[in-house]
């Protein structure tokens, strides 16, 4: 019987967090000043939406009760940032020796992200032995997304 190991990559692959959680909160800071924020009001709205794209936890956060098309503008800027940063995320301290012994066990591994694929492609983690990989894709239709939990 073949087993499978699932990992998710941001947080647990790779020790990205940090560098995301920042970026967030300052992109909030930045784009939404007709909101009044403080530093500690967005740290706690980025951490109530963690774990979701971007633009999802704009519009968590800041769509409310009408969408706003900045949302869109700031998490466009957002990704170009994270794009540019991906391959500068360190893996996280256990990732590459967790994985090794997984590899040599005979157990397959996965990666799954609601980053988008095209981030992840650029990131460490393209370089481990993962078998099986599911990203967020905006190009994917959305009735075949994986919706978050």
């Amino acid at each position: 019987m073949k087993k499978l190991f699932i990992f998710d990559m941001d947080g647990v692959i790779l020790d990205s967090m940090p560098i995301l959680r920042g970026m967030g909160i300052e992109m909030m800071l930045a784009h939404y000043t007709k909101y009044n924020i403080t530093r500690e009001k967005a740290e706690e709205f980025y951490d109530k939406t963690v774990g979701l794209p971007f633009i999802q936890q704009l519009n968590e956060i800041f769509s409310k009760p009408v969408f706003d098309e900045s949302n869109r503008i700031v998490a466009d800027l957002y990704s170009a940032a994270h794009t540019a940063m991906a391959p500068l995320f360190p893996l996280s301290p256990m990732a590459e020796k967790v994985l090794a012994t997984a590899k040599q066990d005979g157990i397959l591994l996965g990666l799954v992200s609601t980053t988008a694929r095209s981030i992840c492609v650029k990131t460490q983690a393209a370089n481990l032995p993962f078998h099986y990989f599911a990203g967020y894709d905006p190009e994917m239709p959305k009735s075949i997304q994986i919706k978050h939990i």
